[in-house]
């Protein structure tokens, strides 16, 4: 049927193209019909001649073109026939292919079914196990209903538990973060880090680890624990040694022969030792009971405070640098007091004997009219002050009363400025010296207000320089004039003594040459 058809339309086209080829041929005879001129005309006449010559040419060709057409069919059908054969291979490779195409596509079609089967299968798996899911989810639904109900009929007194565990936690983390029991037990800070934290509930088994800590911190706290462990010294590395625990009030080691105290890092978590030395007699206590040859150590009950303000302990000079320049100056004025104060004792200590006695065997001598011997014998002890001014008094028994206590009276001035000296310096130097330590104070605090003005009052340390400055001239001036007022007074005392002493003697003298005086005068007056 096709190659019917396709002959058919072949046939059709070869007669439209023979019919428009001659179609030109006559065509040029329609206008002259158009126009209606007819032959036997002027016009007609012009134009027959080559009309006829055109005809004439027209029916040549086709008379040729009739001659040509069996050749023209022949070479027209031999292309058509290679024109099927070509089409009816083209048919058998085309049923070839529908052959094979189909094949593939009934092997896809039943994979396509197995595999729709299969799915078909996990399908029916699949929704019952979603409604088993289903029924599961309802059921734990119905059993958190009704454990929320539960739960809210109980929450006041979860509330309270909770709150009693997270505090009972807090005062927990509060004693371990610088406990020395802690260094043996690491664990629990993490522990109650858990409790402490806001958004986790506390469980059973976290009370349970809270309990834990109390009663080991209660048991570590009575008890006295030596063992060997690793601790930081005070290079800041680790090193093993000897540790000893007493309760949770102190902890010492000892490492190579060296004893110290230590302290607990919380940061690191390890014991530390406390940097400094401590005096000697606590660290031969400690070395003994360490050698088990003591039962008694010293306890410092503040957790070691005590111990590491003694390791800490500043030097002398320290403490005078801290004070500014102006404690030399009063160091100066403490020293040159000193020195005063040492030759005062040692000269009005040289003065020391029993007048009351030296008078008493002058009065003796007088009264038995020795006077030259009473002169040796006041010679003799001429260190005395007393002994001098009575000296001076002898030398004028042949004078009036006048003179006599004139001469006693110029030799007590005599006595009185060796006697005074350096005690109205002492008393200058015991007013300088607070005076001194007051400027301290004010140039301390002057420099105190303005760090503060530069910095502000952030930090504390940059204004310790002018408080340690205020406060150390003034106890060190306090510290020095305080003394020298005492000595002082001492010495002022020990001057008026021996004043009043050669006074008293003195007036004694004169009564006894008074006494004594008009015999004597007779004696000389009888001899002479």
């Amino acid at each position: 049927m096709a190659l019917i058809k396709v002959k058919t339309e072949s046939t059709v086209k070869i007669q439209s193209q023979r019919s428009r080829k001659a179609q030109p041929i006559f065509s040029s005879f329609r206008p002259l019909a158009r126009r209606g001129l007819r032959p036997g005309g002027v016009a007609t006449h012009k134009l027959v001649q080559p009309c006829w010559f055109i005809l004439k040419v027209s029916l040549v060709v086709s008379v040729l073109l009739i001659a040509f057409r069996p050749m023209a069919v022949r070479a027209e059908a031999d292309r058509w026939k290679t024109v099927v054969n070509q089409i009816d291979q083209e048919v058998l490779q085309a049923k070839q292919d529908a052959r094979v195409t189909g094949a593939i596509i009934k092997n896809e079609k039943k994979e396509l079914l197995a595999r729709l089967d299969s799915l078909k299968t996990t399908v029916n798996a699949s929704q019952k196990d979603v409604e088993k899911l289903r029924a599961n989810f309802e059921d734990l639904r119905k059993k958190e209903e009704g454990m929320r109900t539960e739960l809210e009929a109980q929450e006041e007194e979860i509330h309270t538990l909770e709150g009693t565990v997270r505090s009972a936690a807090k005062d927990a983390d509060k004693f371990i973060r610088n406990s020395f029991i802690t260094a043996e037990y690491p664990a629990r800070t993490t522990t109650i880090e858990l409790l402490t934290y806001q958004e986790r509930f506390p469980g059973l088994q976290d009370i349970r680890s809270l309990v834990d800590i109390f009663f080991e911190q209660m048991k570590g706290s009575g008890e006295i624990r030596k063992r060997t462990g690793k601790l930081i010294n005070d290079r800041g590395d680790e090193v093993e040694g000897e540790i000893l625990r007493i309760g949770d009030f102190m902890a010492l080691y000892r490492v190579d022969g060296s004893i110290g105290c230590l302290k607990y890092d919380e940061r690191s978590g390890r014991l530390v030792c406390i940097p400094g030395k401590l005096p000697w007699l606590t660290r031969r206590a400690f070395r003994k009971y360490f050698d088990g040859k003591s039962d008694h150590l010293p306890l410092d009950l503040s957790g070691g405070a005590v111990f590491r303000h003694l390791t800490h302990r500043r030097t002398v000079m320290d403490w005078l640098q801290s004070g500014g320049l102006l404690v030399w100056p009063i160091l100066l004025i403490g020293l040159v007091a000193l020195i005063l104060i040492v030759e005062r004792l040692f000269f009005l200590g040289h003065f020391k004997g029993n007048t009351d006695e030296i008078m008493t065997r002058v009065d003796t001598m007088i009264t038995k009219g020795l006077w030259e011997e009473c002169k040796a014998f006041c010679s003799a002890h001429s260190r005395i002050p007393t002994c001098r001014v009575l000296r001076a008094g002898l030398e004028n028994i042949d004078m009036s009363r006048e003179v006599i206590e004139n001469a006693l009276q110029e030799s007590i001035m005599i006595e009185l400025p060796c006697i005074e000296r350096f005690l109205p310096t002492l008393s200058v130097m015991a007013a300088i010296a607070p005076l001194l330590g007051l400027l301290g104070t004010v140039t301390g605090m002057i420099n105190t207000f303005q760090v503060i003005t530069q910095f502000g009052t952030s930090d504390p340390r940059m204004m310790s320089g002018g408080i340690s400055e205020a406060l150390i001239t003034t106890q060190l001036g306090l510290a020095v004039a305080i003394p020298i007022l005492l000595m002082h007074h001492f010495l002022e005392r020990r001057a008026d003594k021996v004043i009043s002493d050669m006074e008293e003697k003195g007036t004694a003298l004169t009564v006894t040459i008074l006494k004594n005086g008009k015999e004597h005068a007779k004696v000389v007056h009888h001899v002479a």
